[in-house]
């Protein structure tokens, strides 16, 4: 788990490989476009591979079901085989665009209410989001959270209320948690604390990221090259620390 580093996937020409995502053992997987989201569906075997042998990612995206499956319709149920059912855990997902979304419910005692950020939203939205999709998990016991509004059930607004929009699943070594919904969007304290919550305690990265003690040592190093000069060809020794 490498802390501070990021990687702009559109700024990448070329699809991630797993050799570059296998050099981190856990990854927050950020996305707040809410028109399209189709990045991790042109790299899912490489995800796969990657969370099967043990690595952990939190996604949090608009639209699961087209980030990882294409889908454009609802509702929607995936084959056991597909990879948001397999990997993430995800059988089924619905949207409605009337919906208006703002509270994220904690389902878990040790998690931490989330709330949109007014600031991050437009203003007739009235402190809301809209676009976040219910996730159906393979077990009721995978729910991390629930939908909340400021409207009630009864309305076109309100009708996704209490609908699970958090996901968690474990797969071959690895975890992963997917949210429907962006982090960017939510209040800084109670996103804060998820992300803390989920890296500490789930994925065993200890590190706090927000602490300047903390010195991070690479588990794969490149030392020194030798010969040193040389013509035509050197040796790179490398160290794989525990």
């Amino acid at each position: 788990f490498q802390i501070g580093a990021q990687l702009d996937l559109a700024d990448q020409t070329e699809n991630l490989r797993l050799a570059d995502i296998g050099i981190y053992s856990s990854i927050l997987w950020h996305g707040n476009d809410s028109t399209t989201m189709s990045y991790p569906y042109e790299i899912r075997d490489e995800l796969k591979r990657y969370i099967e042998l043990g690595g952990n990612i939190l996604f949090s995206v608009y639209k699961p079901s087209n980030a990882f499956e294409l889908c454009a319709s609802y509702p929607v149920t995936f084959a056991p085989s597909s990879f948001i059912s397999e990997v993430l855990g995800i059988s089924a997902a619905g949207l409605s665009n009337n919906a208006r979304f703002k509270y994220a419910l904690p389902n878990w005692a040790n998690l931490a209410p989330m709330q949109v950020d007014s600031l991050k939203t437009i203003t007739t939205m009235n402190g809301h989001i809209f676009k976040v999709e219910s996730l159906t998990p393979l077990e009721a016991n995978q729910i991390m959270y629930s939908y909340g509004s400021d409207y009630t059930n009864d309305t076109a607004q309100g009708e996704m209320n209490g609908v699970p929009i958090a996901v968690y699943h474990e797969y071959g070594s690895g975890q992963t948690v997917t949210l429907s919904f962006p982090l960017y969007n939510m209040e800084l304290p109670g996103a804060r604390a998820f992300v803390d919550e989920i890296f500490n305690n789930y994925f065993n990265e200890p590190l706090d990221a927000d602490d300047p003690a903390n010195n991070h040592t690479p588990a794969l190093s490149i030392l020194s090259n030798y010969p040193n000069p040389f013509s035509r060809s050197t040796n790179l020794p490398l160290s794989l620390q525990d």
